[in-house]
């Protein structure tokens, strides 16, 4: 005779309808011969249990961060010595399972210090992860780039423009090999510079205007000037700063169009840009950009007046002599020492009397210059 089913335990008062907090109830096994295996008497009258987890497995050892990294690294690697920033990359490079962050952190620290013998590990760096860059742009590769365009070091070059040549980086980090390029002036490079001025991305074109610009390239004039028109605003400017630095006269109305707006990072360049290509009208906008420019913008503007021979330099000059800060001032003597115009004498003795000595020697020295040209003159 088959034996009845006993019945269901029921449910503590206010759990009706719901499982116990934390746990779920477990799915009721088959009843009868054919159903499984059975339950135990004990089992019936206990609410079933959730397993507890599994301990977590303790991390690997290859899975370890970098030293760098543990010590917290990136905000105290400009206090780490460059051998001691060299071997912490070297030994990410060597590890199958890097800290990726650090990778970039300790690029950027080895850039800023600019020191060449950390060229070889970035160059190192930048191999890793050339394949990587092509098909997605990575960090990495930039932050390697970024610091051998800051090292310079000429070694590097041929590896460098093989990168570039073979298509295996992104755009964004084509861009930065050839900053490289042009950091080191390696002359190999030329037809990069040529044929990337007509990339499809801005900033390759950018790029390859510098390095034009550093290989001296002037037969490249032709793409330049058809830069100047480019929808890129910075891409125009590129060009023009790179035609002025050529002394090819195609970009000096765009230069001079570019000085009362420029900002105090871009004063100085454009400012040196317009020397080779500059006439007695370019020195008296030069002059008028003194006028609101910073110490750095005015004694860019003091060196440049110095090199463009006119009245309108030494006119300009003489105004900029009474400037507050005798660092410019000290500049004006100079600037017109180099010009070598006597009518700058009179300029020159009031900044003679100067109250600071580098002001007053540095007008003695011209007034000296002067003094001699004008014997020889006679």
């Amino acid at each position: 005779m088959d034996l009845l089913p006993l019945p269901e335990p029921t449910r503590p008062a206010g759990t009706r309808g719901r499982a116990p907090s934390g746990a779920r109830p477990a799915k009721r096994a088959a009843k009868g011969r054919r159903g499984g295996a059975a339950r135990s008497q004990g089992d019936l009258f206990a609410w079933p249990r959730r397993p507890a987890p599994p301990p977590a497995p303790a991390p690997a050892a290859a899975e370890a961060e970098s030293p760098a990294v543990e010590t917290g690294a990136m905000e105290s690697l400009g206090g780490l010595p460059t051998a001691e920033l060299i071997a912490h990359l070297t030994q990410l490079l060597d590890d199958d399972r890097p800290a990726m962050a650090a990778f970039v952190a300790l690029a950027d620290a080895l850039g800023a210090r600019a020191e060449r013998a950390a060229a070889p590990v970035l160059l190192r760096l930048a191999h890793r992860f050339a394949g990587f860059d092509r098909d997605a742009a990575a960090p990495e590769m930039r932050a390697a780039l970024r610091a051998l365009a800051a090292v310079a070091e000429p070694a590097c070059a041929t590896a460098v423009t093989d990168l570039a040549t073979l298509d295996a980086l992104s755009a964004e980090s084509l861009a930065l090999a050839l900053d490289v390029l042009a950091a080191v002036r390696h002359r190999p490079a030329a037809p990069l510079a040529r044929r990337h001025l007509t990339h499809e991305v801005a900033a390759v074109r950018i790029s390859a205007c510098g390095l034009a610009r550093a290989l001296r390239l002037r037969q490249t004039a032709p793409a330049l000037e058809a830069l100047l028109v480019d929808p890129v605003q910075s891409v125009a400017r590129a060009a023009a700063l790179a035609l002025g630095a050529l002394a090819l006269r195609g970009g000096k109305e765009a230069l001079e169009a570019w000085l009362p707006a420029a900002t105090p990072l871009d004063l100085p360049a454009v400012v040196a840009a317009l020397v080779p290509v500059a006439d007695e009208d370019t020195a008296v906008l030069l002059g008028r950009a003194a006028e609101r420019a910073d110490l750095e913008g005015r004694l860019a503007i003091v060196a440049a007046l110095g090199q463009i021979d006119g009245r309108a330099s030494v006119t300009w000059l003489g105004r900029l002599a009474r400037d507050r800060k005798p660092e410019v001032r000290a500049a004006v003597a100079a600037a017109l020492e180099t010009l070598g115009d006597l009518t700058a004498a009179p300029v020159l003795r009031e900044l003679a009397e100067d109250s600071e000595d580098r002001v007053a020697e540095a007008a003695q020295q011209a007034l000296d210059a002067l003094a001699e040209a004008a014997a020889e003159e006679w």
